[in-house]
């Protein structure tokens, strides 16, 4: 009897890995016949693959080194594999502006993950597509209005002057300065009092609750790191339900921005009111540029404009394709859901476009080298109808 069912036992096992054995061949067949008919179809068209199985560098400086590859060797594009996604990467930069200027209504979405549902935080202004999209944008364009900047600039000097106060504080006690944190809460206040007229005191307690959230936000653990990297693969993140963000995070945020739309819709005023009193406080101290401030000013511009070419807030901005699009010059047909990553921070540090890259040199963006330049050979803050919402907030701050 214990021979017999010991016998079954095993036989039960044997069937079982079978079965994983085969499960296991099927699928490396269908990823090889996708990346074999994926491959062909590339090669045939002149571009180039490069597969990143195992990333040992940051999300984003694969593109780079996929970016000086191409560049070193005269292509106009190439591409890569995100999992079986093809990634289509533009080299040449009257391409990269049909991208994203001229055929932008190809490329009208980002590559991002959206689940309203399951991961409400998921669906902002930066990953919402299509109608979505163009919905929040409508309504929060003009909260970014030059006269809107302009009302908010004395609110953003008197946090400014907070800011300069804590730092000498903080000199004068002969303490240790971490200017990376001390900024951090800085715009974390800018942000409160321009968005929704509230100042969350990040700047005042060091150890605010909304500083703790924003760091577990910005969590660069494994698990975070690896589901960050995941949202290049939207449909795996959807399909099991994985969310961006941790519960926690999410529950705290939603009730903040749910307690600030409850307090203002009882106190219509109270928005406008902080305002108001801010403004009218600091309305007796302005003046006019004089033509020294103007100049510094300019040149203020310049060192701005060339930190964020060296350090770029983000190292490829990435659109999906949302029609079929003919690349010119070539056979290529780029069909809907295909991805394109422009490699922002492999432009910026081109030597053919900018001399000595790693060199900081502000003259870069004198009037004179400005009128020269490519409208593609800087952008930061992106290009065409999803370009960054707040970019003069963003450099008035």
């Amino acid at each position: 009897m214990k021979v017999r069912l010991k016998f079954y036992v095993e036989y039960k096992i044997g069937i079982i890995i079978i079965i994983i054995i085969i499960i296991i061949i099927i699928i490396i067949i269908f990823i090889y016949l996708q990346y074999v008919s994926i491959q062909s179809y590339i090669q045939t068209h002149e571009a180039t693959i490069v597969m990143f199985i195992f990333r040992e560098i940051p999300l984003g400086f694969d593109v780079t080194a996929l970016y000086n590859d191409l560049k070193s060797r005269s292509a106009k594009y190439g591409g890569y594999y995100s999992f079986l996604t093809p990634v289509f990467v533009p080299v040449d930069l009257d391409l990269i502006k049909k991208i994203l200027i001229s055929n932008s209504d190809c490329f009208i979405d980002r590559v991002s993950y959206v689940d309203e549902q399951n991961d409400p935080l998921s669906v902002n202004l930066l990953h919402a597509h299509g109608e979505t999209w163009k919905r929040f944008r409508a309504k929060i364009s003009p909260s970014f209005s030059n006269s809107k900047i302009k009302t908010f600039l004395p609110i953003m000097m008197t946090k400014s002057r907070d800011l300069i106060r804590l730092i000498e504080e903080t000199v004068n006690k002969s303490e240790p300065l971490n200017v990376k944190e001390v900024l951090d809460r800085y715009t974390i206040d800018v942000i409160g009092l321009y968005t929704c007229a509230t100042d969350f005191g990040a700047l005042k307690y060091k150890d605010s609750e909304i500083k703790h959230q924003l760091s577990e936000f910005f969590n660069t653990s494994v698990i975070n790191s690896l589901i960050r990297f995941l949202i290049t693969a939207p449909k795996i993140l959807k399909y099991f339900k994985i969310m961006t963000l941790t519960k926690k995070v999410t529950k705290f945020f939603m009730t903040l921005v749910n307690e600030i739309i409850k307090n203002q819709s009882q106190n219509e005023s109270r928005g406008t009111a902080v305002l108001d009193i801010l403004v009218k406080a600091e309305s007796s101290s302005r003046e006019k540029f004089t033509r020294s401030e103007i100049v510094s000013y300019s040149t203020l511009q310049h060192f701005f404009s060339e930190t964020i070419r060296k350090y770029p807030l983000a190292t490829i901005t990435t659109r999906e394709c949302t029609k079929t699009f003919h690349v010119p010059d070539s056979n290529i047909i780029l069909e809907k859901g295909a991805h394109v990553y422009i490699p922002i921070r492999g432009i910026h540090w081109d030597p053919e476009y900018f001399p000595n890259p790693e060199k900081f040199n502000p003259e870069r963006f004198s009037k004179e080298h400005i009128s020269e330049r490519h409208p593609c050979m800087w952008f930061p803050f992106g290009l065409g109808p999803r370009r960054c919402v707040g970019k003069s907030r963003n450099i008035c701050s």
